[in-house]
């Protein structure tokens, strides 16, 4: 990330133990950075081995270069990348991961997630920093990012291919149901950088054991950074999911219950399967078929203790069948009331734009009923029956909106230097199902103190001009975008006037061959 990081650099110089100058520190081209000084920080009796330093370095994508020179000793260092690497990420506030030429910024869409929409969205931008080469080459360097999530040893992974044309990525991880329980619990998610050719391909390992330590990591060096915890939330009842109506469509033996009202793109509803009151069934099958937008996650039993249930789907869950039989056979006694056998669980897809309507399939195959009617008796005392269901589906309207900017921390120079300073600002729009819009043109922006930082009202980037007449440890910039708003902090650094100046060499010479042209007024 390209923010401000105060670093205390260590500069060890046990060769010069004895001598009291003191060293010369500095950095070795102008801008990489700045040395702090403050009447608030008071000079410290460093051990006569170390001396200390607090700088910032403020460029994108730039490891600077710290020179330490006594006399004809010269000794250099670049700043550490892990120095560079913000946690914590939030859809408001991004964490990084700084390389030579690359700021990556990594956002978190939510952090809580429901047992329902068990998926962690992660989304992430890169730009290319200030050491990126000015001449563009047919092999093109590619960077693989990949965020890991975590509860106790079970890890899920993903990761995507960083390309300097398509910097935007989606990563979305699909947590095993098994991480939830009854209670609220957490999970870390971390994420790692690194190039990609022919020895490190950027691939992706999920539902796997945690080892003390993959071969991949060895040989490759890939360091985890602890990107932020995110909740695990037990079900409950959402927006989504309040006040479903059912149809209840009635069979001899059976009932099922279709919602009838529509549902938006990712989200989850279930249907339940019940048995009739006085019915002496003890075994069926369903086979089961979505289609237009809809996939079948799961089918449970609804009392385990009496009915097991088993389920077979197909890789692209669009079709399958359950098998419902009591456990006791022998046991097993009518009930007198409608009683619940089953759910199927029933998932919307993401990414769809146009109002439609989903279709489900139920056939159902009953197996040797006791004491059925005989005009549904069949060939081997089976029958079916058959129950299409009609489900209204539209897009997703909700979503979060992200502001990206590889700079949140500032340090205003154009009071010095008149140049005025610019940063882009990019929003996105990244829906409950997981897609990703480009919704800056719909967004408007203002800053709670233009005396402070300014931003441009169509929400093109933030800047500042030389005319600030303060900083601040927090600016908010706060984005409308039609009904959704989102916040981003800066913290902006100004000059303590008056403006100290202190040169290198203090005397006033001559400059050898530096004569005043013909014609001109001496002053």
């Amino acid at each position: 990330m390209a923010d401000l990081w105060p670093i205390w650099a260590y500069l060890w110089t046990s060769a010069l133990l004895g001598l009291s100058q003191a060293v010369d520190v500095t950095f070795s081209h102008l801008g990489d950075g700045y040395f702090v000084k403050s009447p608030l920080l008071k000079k410290n009796n460093h051990d006569r081995q170390v001396q200390q330093e607090l700088f910032v370095v403020p460029t994108a994508g730039k490891v600077a270069t710290l020179r330490a020179s006594y006399g004809p000793l010269i000794a250099e260092g670049s700043t550490p990348h892990f120095y560079a690497n913000k946690t914590n990420a939030s859809a408001q506030q991004p964490a990084g991961l700084l390389f030579p030429g690359m700021d990556v910024s990594v956002h978190i869409i939510r952090k809580e997630i429901p047992h329902n929409s068990a998926t962690v969205l992660v989304l992430s931008h890169a730009s290319h920093g200030s050491q990126r080469n000015k001449y563009k080459t047919r092999n093109r360097q590619k960077w693989c990012l990949s965020v890991y999530v975590q509860k106790d040893l079970s890890e899920v992974s993903s990761s995507c291919e960083i390309k300097e044309d398509d910097p935007l990525c989606l990563l979305k991880l699909s947590l095993p149901t098994a991480w939830w329980n009854n209670s609220t619990v957490t999970a870390n998610v971390y994420h790692s950088l690194h190039t990609v050719d022919i020895n490190s391909p950027c691939v992706s390992a999920t539902n796997s054991i945690l080892p003390s330590k993959t071969k991949e990591e060895d040989v490759l060096h890939i360091q985890k950074h602890f990107l932020s915890s995110v909740i695990l939330v037990p079900n409950k009842p959402s927006a989504q999911s309040l006040d479903v109506r059912y149809r209840r469509v009635q069979g001899d033996l059976l009932v099922i219950d279709i919602p009838t009202e529509g549902f938006p793109a990712g989200a989850t509803f279930e249907v339940p399967v019940l048995l009739q009151a006085e019915s002496y069934l003890r075994a069926f099958s369903i086979h089961t078929k979505a289609r237009k937008g809809l996939r079948i996650l799961d089918a449970k039993s609804s009392n385990p203790s009496i009915w097991r249930v088993q389920l077979s789907l197909n890789h692209k869950h669009k079709s399958g069948m359950v098998t419902a039989f009591v456990k006791d056979a022998e046991h097993y006694t009518k009930k007198s009331s409608v009683q619940e056998v089953l759910r199927f669980t029933v998932k919307v897809d993401d990414d769809f734009e146009d109002e439609q309507t989903g279709r489900l399939a139920f056939g159902i195959e009953y197996k040797n009923p006791i004491k059925a009617k005989k005009k549904h008796r069949q060939k081997r005392n089976n029958w079916s029956a058959r129950v299409v269901a009609r489900i209204p589906l539209y897009p997703d309207t909700e979503q979060t909106v992200i502001p990206v900017t590889h700079n949140t921390e500032l340090i205003n120079t154009a009071i010095l230097t008149g140049k005025q300073q610019m940063f882009p600002l990019n929003v996105f729009g990244v829906s409950k199902g997981g897609t990703v819009k480009d919704i800056r043109a719909t967004c408007t922006c203002v800053s709670n103190m233009p005396d402070a930082l300014k931003v441009s009202s169509s929400c093109l980037d933030v800047y500042l001009d030389g005319t600030e007449s303060t900083g601040s440890d927090q600016v908010t910039i706060t984005l409308s975008c039609g009904t959704f708003s989102q916040e981003l902090n800066f913290r902006v650094w100004v000059p303590d006037f008056p403006l100290e100046v202190v040169l290198s060499d203090n005397k006033l010479s001559q400059i050898k061959a530096w004569k005043v042209p013909p014609g001109r007024k001496k002053r």
